[in-house]
């Protein structure tokens, strides 16, 4: 009889023992269920994130406000006037203001310039400060390189480039250029 109640309880004990691990299971197997959705959301979240940084660097990149590009030619009276004629040309003079943008570190910025010739030569002069450098994506020549103290205030520039032998008659390009992004172009023909 002691034997027979003895296991009597054990069969209840390993019943109630039996419901506690199916319940345990049940718990395990929702909450396995709320792991997967959370790494779904995660996963979501994650995207959304890169998403929205590579707008943010977008909207973080430098921009021009003002570039304005001068062919100009000595003058009999006063300094410099503008001209259309090659044969004349003394110098081609470039300013710049950049705009102002919250999303921008402050610090210090390259600018590289290219003055693209008619037939699409960059024009160099290396008394300008022409060279190679890698910007937009590339190893690329440019006419002359700028460092400008980014500070979100409209910083202007200016620089100037003498006439040289190469240049020939037609449309020339001035394309401006971060390290990462186009920012502007202006152009201007010579006959």
């Amino acid at each position: 009889n002691r034997l027979k109640s003895q296991v009597a309880a054990l069969e209840a004990e390993i019943e109630e023992l039996s419901k506690e691990n199916q319940y345990l299971k049940d718990e395990n197997y929702v909450m396995q269920k709320q792991v997967e959705s959370e790494k779904e959301k995660v996963a979501e979240m994650v995207v959304v994130n890169t998403q929205l940084s590579k707008q943010v660097a977008i909207g973080a990149r430098i921009s021009l406000k003002v570039l304005d590009v001068q062919p100009l030619r000595s003058a009999i009276i006063g300094d410099f006037k503008l001209t259309d004629k090659l044969s004349k040309l003394d110098k081609i003079s470039v300013s710049y203001t950049l705009n102002t943008n919250d999303l921008t570190e402050k610090g210090e910025k390259e600018l590289y310039f290219q003055i693209v010739k008619p037939g699409g030569a960059v024009l160099v002069n290396k008394n300008s400060g022409s060279g190679l450098g890698s910007f937009n994506g590339g190893k690329k020549q440019y006419s002359v390189k700028k460092v400008v103290n980014f500070q979100n205030g409209n910083e202007t520039g200016s620089f100037e480039i003498p006439k040289t032998e190469d240049m020939s008659e037609g449309k020339y390009v001035v394309k401006v250029f971060s390290k990462d992004s186009e920012m502007g172009t202006s152009e201007f023909t010579l006959r």
